[in-house]
């Protein structure tokens, strides 16, 4: 009798510890969110990161990080590409490639800067990790 009761109670731990072990959540965010929230995003250092309307002033521009020169559709998969999920969306790609700079006293991890044009740079806003 005592042996079938502990075999019972072990069999229930068991079972309850592997019900509460469920995986845990990344930090992604599955294709239909992203695309609906998202228009361009860039892919750098192992992260996603959001091209924002925002402007940085060319005196809060530090040093150059990188180069993105690939473009893909809809999001990015890889370093180094952007991606629209529109037809329509700009191209912010030039002929060699996007210029990355980081911002001064921004962490690089949050928040980077993408050279447009010659001194316009737009404001890049950590989105998620890169899957």
């Amino acid at each position: 009798m005592i042996r079938k009761f502990f075999f019972i109670v072990v069999t229930l731990i068991i079972i309850l510890s592997g019900c509460s072990s469920a995986p845990k959540a990344e930090n992604r965010i599955n294709e239909l969110e992203y695309g609906k929230s998202v228009r361009l995003s860039l892919a750098w250092n192992d992260n996603i990161y959001e091209l924002a309307d925002e402007s940085i002033p060319i005196d809060q521009i530090d040093k150059k990080i990188g180069v993105v020169n690939k473009q893909v559709s809809p999001y990015p998969t890889n370093n180094g590409e952007v991606g629209r999920n529109t037809s329509e969306g700009p191209t912010i790609i030039g002929n060699g490639g996007g210029n990355l700079f980081a911002i001064r006293g921004v962490n690089q991890q949050e928040q980077l800067a993408i050279e447009l044009s010659k001194n316009i740079y737009k404001k890049c806003i950590f989105f998620t990790k890169l899957p």
